[in-house]
């Protein structure tokens, strides 16, 4: 076959006539006037450049040979054809650009035809003899960078347009040279994101007018006019790389600021001239969301590039999750999209036969991919490389970024990492390959998207994957290889370790198409760790100090907005909150952590090793010497008015944070503050005489009066000390919404932690959950309905609530037969009753009447359960009480500890004649009022002792029971 070669290139061409008006329309050129000369249609030699009416040119350009078809128009001054295929880097970066160079020979030219000189006849010399071809397009079409370029291969008899095309940016040109060559270089599309010519955000004009303090609440740019460049609302700027402020508005050049310091920056007063930069922020964004946009919006690439739909479908079955990031200074495009390709284990490309930027997830090769092999590829072309040098070992991921104006390449700018390290790798290769990744765009508490970006980069190189090359027949091979298409590799020598032919699933990262054959680079691609179903689980990690975390707010952070689960589906989101973390409030009206709102039919679990605390209230001042006299409440723990499930491991701890103590009167006249209440953040102390001071309540102790005269912070959930001046605030609730709350993981064990404590789907204590959560007023009647019940057992009813009010249960009912209430049906006037009764294994129809006035949070739960109950204790406020329980402890048990409202266990003790079997009797102040609980595990076969201390209210009770 005799092939044929062509270049088309696309050159800016006005449709005008100069000085004329003509049916494209009119130009107001006027001659002698506007130039001395007749305009070449060209953007350069244009007399009145608002009026250029471009109407883009191709010009076709061929090799010369004998046999060029005479239907297909083309100038034959095409001298050469080079080009340079792109390499795709698989979840590294953006690759390498494909590069073309065509080398044309300059001759002399007749200036006719389109794209060329309208005005031959108005000229003065002859274009023919004077000057050439590239000689004049040179002066004529200097701004051909950015311009579309084509290079089409075919062969005699087809048609233009079922030739072979590729399509590339023109990057410069060249000549032309004394010798008569003009050379034209051209890169890939990708090539528009480089760093010397697309950067995002656009660097900013505007900067202060005048000064500003570290408290101001608006701000005026300058130059005048600029604040054009700025949004209406809404949008975040970067005074001189020091702060990041919120600006709800902008008029004109003045802009109202809602927010200072924003993203953990610093409020700082700023100098006049201080540039103003804008910021660009994406906020739980897809990953193929943000890369079209910085490709479309920063790079200037065309949107008919980007298939939207097919990177929508592919990011979402293989990626799940979202990215969030303020870019507060203009940074290259291509680093920010090679950051993502690595953080989201991507491959991107340039499909320059279709035009289109072509994304892919990193994932295993299917088996049944197509397989090339020796019927295939050119005989003899197989050649492998070994790439020791891309093997990894451990991964660290660096992320939570603490500031968006922090350097990224320094380990102390992020508040977290997360460590992958293979042992076995490092001790068979004979040393650590560390590859350290600084992430901006995985959030705060997103451990679980830094330990996927390990696991992915670990499974792809653990082993350092090998490098093939081969060659392909264009024609007869059955077979048009694609860049970054997956394939099965077969052929000599790849071998087993038994010497049979070995399968290699390749992902093909260079392909040069030649005229006779195409040759192919592929890599190996290893995923040996990457597990599927990491996509269907969405755990968050609290690794870290908080205060006032809002579940929701940090989810959708991290991953896709959550919807209902249709039918036969489920989503579990599970926040694990890690040992020595504290979850605390910087103020007692707002929660220390919000569960918020969530679409129905989704499962949340809390995870709890750490501790939730709420804010300490602060300590009234002293009297006469400020405002207040009574002592502020404290804050809430928990808040939840949407069900959960709370996993309670051994050390967690649900706090409400103590009340601030009273102020006083000293007998001498001098004014006494009050103590702060203990939390996190601990409560201020109250004012008074210095020499009298009180002090703060902090996450561990309350806060003491300046004497006796004023009253003492409040510990955890506890009132403040009332002073005869005034009165302790009131303690804060551990849990507010306990009626929505459900203790341990969900009945399928769907729930997944992680960390310092067992977790990881199991229900520690096992305890079968049957279901919990009435929420009731009055008279009501709450039927489970059909309940598998694993075995014989022990159904236990508990009624609890957060108010004095009084409730009972009326009756209980297992397949309509009424339950004997035992000795508990004295407890009409108790805030909380607990009854049991047995069951046998089966399907069985499970109801719960009770009555009384009950408050909003009430709750009734049922457990199966194989071991003793124990008796009840009711203690009206005594500091000391000692409850003797005589149960039969099965073997590997554990103990639940229910306590009302507000009631506090302290120093916990199981006692027996062997042993001290309590493992954490140093863990004091372990809360467990308003329907928390606090669990440890026994030994089998003794009658212990369990002692406490702490004041409870009037009617509180505390119950202990035992599990298998």
């Amino acid at each position: 076959m005799r092939s044929l070669t062509y270049v088309e290139v696309d050159v800016d061409y006005c449709s005008l006539r100069y000085g004329e008006t003509t049916a494209e329309g009119t130009c107001p050129a006027v001659l002698g006037v506007d130039s001395a000369k007749k305009c070449f249609n060209s953007l350069k030699t244009c007399a009145v450049r608002e009026s250029f009416l471009n109407d883009p040119v191709t010009l076709r350009f061929a090799k010369p040979t004998d046999y060029l078809p005479a239907d297909i128009d083309a100038i034959a001054n095409l001298d050469g054809v080079s080009f340079t295929p792109a390499t795709v880097s698989l979840g590294k970066d953006l690759g390498q650009r494909a590069s073309l160079s065509v080398t044309f020979k300059d001759h002399k030219w007749s200036d006719t035809g389109p794209g060329f000189d309208k005005y031959t006849a108005d000229r003065a010399y002859d274009p023919f003899e004077q000057g050439t071809f590239w000689g004049r397009f040179r002066p004529r079409q200097p701004y051909l960078r950015g311009r579309p370029i084509r290079l089409i291969r075919g062969y005699v008899g087809q048609a233009l347009e079922e030739m072979e095309t590729r399509h590339f940016i023109i990057d410069s040109f060249d000549g032309p040279t004394p010798g008569g060559k003009f050379t034209i270089t051209a890169k890939d599309i990708l090539k528009r994101a480089d760093g010397d010519r697309a950067q995002a955000p656009l660097p900013s004009n505007g900067f202060l007018v005048s000064a500003i303090t570290n408290s101001a609440t608006s701000l005026t740019l300058s130059p005048s006019g600029v604040g054009a460049e700025y949004p209406a609302s809404d949008f975040y700027v970067n005074i001189g790389g020091k702060e990041v402020l919120h600006v709800s508005s902008r008029s004109g050049d003045v802009l109202t600021l809602d927010e200072r310091g924003s993203f953990d920056t610093e409020a700082s007063a700023h100098d006049a001239q201080d540039r103003v930069q804008l910021c660009l922020y994406y906020q739980a964004e897809t990953v193929d969301t943000i890369i079209a946009d910085l490709f479309t919006t920063y790079a200037n690439v065309p949107d008919s590039y980007i298939p939207a739909d097919a990177w929508a479908t592919e990011v979402s079955s293989y990626n799940g999750q979202v990215y969030t990031a303020l870019i507060a200074e203009p940074t290259n495009v291509d680093d920010l999209i090679s950051e993502l390709v690595e953080q989201a284990a991507l491959a991107l490309w340039d499909d320059n036969l279709e035009k289109k930027i072509r994304l892919r997830v990193l994932r295993a090769v299917p088996a049944d991919a197509q397989i090339i092999g020796p019927d295939i590829f050119l005989k003899g072309s197989l050649s492998t490389r070994e790439q020791p040098n891309d093997r990894i070992s451990r991964v660290n991921t660096y992320f939570g970024l603490r500031n968006p104006l922090l350097k990224l390449d320094d380990p102390t700018s992020f508040r977290s990492a997360a460590l992958l390290v293979d042992l076995d790798a490092e001790s068979d290769y004979g040393s650590p390959a560390i590859l350290d990744i600084h992430s901006r765009w995985i959030a705060a508490f997103g451990r679980s998207a830094a330990t996927r970006v390990n696991n992915i980069q670990m499974g792809r190189f653990r082993d350092p994957p090998r490098r093939f090359g081969f060659s392909i027949f264009r024609e007869g091979s059955g077979i048009l290889p694609e860049l970054g298409g997956v394939y099965q590799l077969q052929g000599w020598p790849l071998q087993t370790d038994e010497g049979e032919a070995e399968t290699v699933p390749v992902q093909i990262t260079r392909l040069n198409p030649g005229a006779e054959a195409f040759t192919v680079e592929a890599v190996e691609q290893l995923f040996q760790h990457l597990d599927p179903e990491d996509l269907e689980s969405r755990t968050i990690i609290i690794d870290s100090n908080t205060l006032n975390f809002d579940a929701r707010a940090v989810h959708d952070a991290l991953y896709p907005a959550p919807e209902s689960p249709g039918s036969g589906e489920s989503l579990t989101i599970t926040f694990v909150i890690e040992a020595g973390i504290i979850v605390g409030s910087e103020s007692p009206t707002l929660p220390a952590f919000d569960v918020a709102d969530w679409p129905d039919g989704i499962t949340i679990v809390i995870v709890l090793y750490g501790r939730i605390q709420g804010a300490g209230g602060k300590g009234a001042d002293g009297f006469g010497f400020g405002t207040g006299k009574d002592g502020e409440d404290g804050g809430v723990g928990l808040y939840t008015r949407y069900p959960i499930y709370l996993d309670i491991q051994d050390g967690g701890q649900v706090w409400g944070g103590g009340g601030g103590g009273a102020g006083g009167l000293s007998p001498g006249g001098f004014a006494v503050g009050g103590g702060g209440g203990q939390g996190q953040i601990g409560g201020n102390a109250g004012g008074g005489y210095s020499k009298l001071p009180a002090t703060a309540g902090t996450s561990e102790a309350p806060g003491e009066a300046g004497s006796s005269a004023a009253g003492d912070g409040g510990s955890q959930g506890q009132d403040g000390e009332s002073s005869p001046s005034g009165t302790g605030g009131d303690g804060g609730l551990s849990i507010d919404g306990d009626g929505y709350v459900t203790f341990g993981l969900p009945p399928s064990g769907s729930g997944s932690g992680s960390g310092s404590g067992s977790g990881g789907g199991t229900e520690p204590l096992a305890i079968d959950y049957l279901t919990t959560l009435v929420k009731n007023t009055n008279q009501t009647t709450y039927d489970f309905g059909n309940v598998t019940v694993p075995e014989d057992g022990t159904l236990v009813f508990a009624v609890a609530g957060i108010g004095l009010h009084s409730r009972q249960v009326s009756s209980a009912k297992v397949d309509d037969v009424a339950a004997d209430l035992i000795e508990r049906t004295d407890s009409t006037n108790v805030p909380s009753a607990f009854f049991s009764m047995p069951v046998s294994a089966g399907s069985r129809n499970i109801k719960v009447t009770f009555s009384g006035s009950m408050q909003a949070g009430a709750r009734c739960s049922v457990y199966l359960k194989t071991g003793g109950v124990s008796d009840l204790a009711y203690d009206s406020g005594k500091v000391e009480n000692v409850l003797d329980i005589n149960i039969d402890i099965p073997p590997a048990g554990a103990a639940i500890f229910f306590a009302g409202v507000k009631g506090i266990i302290t120093d916990l003790n199981w006692s027996s004649a062997s042993e001290d079997v309590f493992s954490s009797s140093g863990s004091s102040y372990v809360q467990v009022g308003a329907a928390t609980k606090a669990s440890e595990t026994l030994l089998s076969g003794h009658t212990e002792t369990l002692s406490w201390s702490g004041t409870q209210f009037n009617g509180c009770s505390i119950v202990a029971v035992s599990f298998r």
